[in-house]
């Protein structure tokens, strides 16, 4: 039974609710990136270990080509590796890139232990101050690497791994403050636009709230519950589009219990 919030509420949200702009992260199609010569699944993930480009980058730079230019210099002589070797890569402006993705191993930890047991995570910059729009990429990713993965707690730098000046001092004095962790950001709740193909945990609670199964895979069935409560909710509940944005969180999260509030203004 769809559960229809008290009218009395209108526009609900959520206090300090933090909408994620866009996709989980850009694709690997979306930069071109070259087939990968072999991969080698993750069977778990214990942390995360950031990463830096460790060379000046303006921040205005074509990010595609920057990283199929990273990307060819790994897998070329004399690296020969088998890709790109970052899982996932942030530019200045706080994008997320896809690079060798989630599901397979990195190879840029200095070490195969830690290679097979953490997720990299490099900062598109060089040794210089971290733009806040970085930053908020940065947890961006992490908070998307702990839905994939819920054991990958530690943030360490690179350097904590092997003698080198990677990350940086100012991602290690980030990673030292616990400022890239957004478990730390208290009195928020982080969430990303949500549609049909997206996986994770924050689909089997979106599914849970409009009654479909909690299988935590965005598909077909998913979408015609989420349009059926945006329709039974418009215009509070987002466009009847099928794609989960910030009014219909509000929702989810109301049917959870946790406490909504007006707020015509929009998001805090």
């Amino acid at each position: 039974m769809l559960l229809v919030p008290p009218p009395a509420l209108g526009p609900f949200y959520v206090l300090g609710l933090h909408i994620l702009g866009g996709p989980l992260m850009h694709s690997r199609s979306a930069w071109n990136a070259a087939p990968p010569k072999k991969t080698r699944p993750f069977k778990n993930v214990n942390g995360i270990v950031i990463h830096f480009a460790g060379f000046d980058i303006s921040p205005s730079r074509d990010t595609p080509g920057l990283l199929r230019s990273i990307q060819q210099v790994h897998q070329g002589k004399p690296r020969n590796w088998w890709d790109i070797a970052y899982n996932v890569l942030v530019d200045q402006r706080g994008e997320v890139w896809t690079g060798r993705g989630l599901t397979n191993t990195s190879g840029a930890n200095g070490a195969t232990a830690s290679n097979k047991s953490h997720v990299a995570i490099c900062a598109l910059i060089g040794n210089g101050p971290i733009p806040p729009a970085m930053v908020d990429g940065i947890k961006t990713a992490v908070d998307h690497i702990r839905d994939r993965w819920p054991g990958a707690i530690d943030i360490m730098p690179h350097s904590q791994i092997k003698p080198t000046i990677c990350p940086g001092d100012s991602l290690r004095t980030l990673i030292a403050n616990g400022d890239l962790d957004p478990g730390n950001d208290t009195g928020k709740v982080v969430f990303d636009f949500l549609e049909r193909g997206s996986r994770g945990t924050r689909v089997a609670r979106l599914q849970q709230a409009v009654g479909a199964t909690p299988d935590g895979a965005f598909g077909p069935r998913t979408e015609e519950r989420v349009k059926k409560v945006q329709g039974t909710l418009y215009p509070f509940g987002g466009p009847v589009s099928g794609r989960v944005g910030p009014e219909l969180w509000s929702y989810v999260l109301w049917t959870e219990g946790i406490e909504v509030t007006a707020n015509p203004s929009g998001f805090s």
